[in-house]
């Protein structure tokens, strides 16, 4: 009886042991499984540095990337379907230009990494979708200021009269279905080529095309599609009617 007792103990000790072991497994797995968790998050933070690096964008953009993605990290978790992350880094790190105010174009983004506008442009919707954003579609005259700014264009002369001469390009459809970079480079020539005696506010179109991107060839078919209703798109107090009526048609040997 007493050995059946001790063999009884020894079970039990066994038992207990086994459910030790689970439970250590399991705190250890936990912590595994935590200690990966902010190795892949840290290393998110990283790539997004690398990136804002080669972009030379703001601290504060770097850190409203990292709170998007941190976003995204949380709402990915619940669902089944899974993207590359780093078309996702991308994503959040082009959200935060826009919600900072300083746009960055898809091409800039693809530059920037070694993905392509579609692999950039799917992530994009689907990191939306989950971290519940709405950024708008890019107009021509929200990176006009930075274009301007990478021109060393003196002041913000021509700056304010390319933004009203894209906004009035669309009020009218004149550029419709043009892509907006080489939509504000056109009104960019347009405004320079108005005060093109001013060596502080003028720069010719390869300079802008440099500047910006945009195909000189480009830059020159959608200036003459919009000097066609030039007096519509100039600001009445930049230019007088004759300076207006100057204009060349196809920008001239500018």
């Amino acid at each position: 009886m007493l050995q059946q007792t001790k063999i009884e103990g020894n079970g039990r000790n066994g038992d207990v042991d086994v459910l030790g072991s689970a439970a250590n497994l399991a705190k250890s797995q936990h912590r595994f499984g935590s200690q990966s968790g902010d190795r892949a998050l840290t290393d998110a933070y990283k790539k997004i540095d690398e990136i804002c690096d080669t972009m030379n964008l703001s601290s504060v953009i770097r850190g409203q990337a990292k709170h998007n993605f941190k976003s995204y990290d949380e709402e990915s978790k619940k669902q089944k379907k899974k993207i590359p992350i780093d078309p996702v880094l991308t994503s959040c790190i082009y959200i935060a230009c826009r919600e900072e105010g300083f746009p960055r174009t898809m091409k800039e983004m693809c530059a920037a990494t070694t993905l392509t506008k579609k692999e950039i442009g799917n992530a994009f919707k689907h990191v939306q979708e989950l971290i519940k954003k709405t950024v708008q579609p890019m107009k021509a005259s929200d990176i006009i200021p930075r274009f301007c700014s990478n021109l060393n264009l003196d002041g913000n002369v021509i700056e304010e009269a390319a933004k009203h001469i894209c906004q009035a390009a669309d009020a009218l459809n004149i550029t419709e279905g043009r892509v907006y970079t080489s939509i504000a480079s056109a009104a960019m020539f347009m405004a320079c080529l108005l005060r093109q005696r001013n060596p502080k506010h003028f720069r010719s179109c390869k300079q802008i095309s440099d500047a910006t991107g945009a195909a000189e060839a480009t830059i020159r078919q959608i200036y003459k599609e919009m000097h066609a209703k030039r007096h519509q798109l100039v600001p009445p107090d930049f230019a007088t009617k004759e300076e207006i009526d100057k204009l060349p048609e196809g920008g001239g040997g500018f």
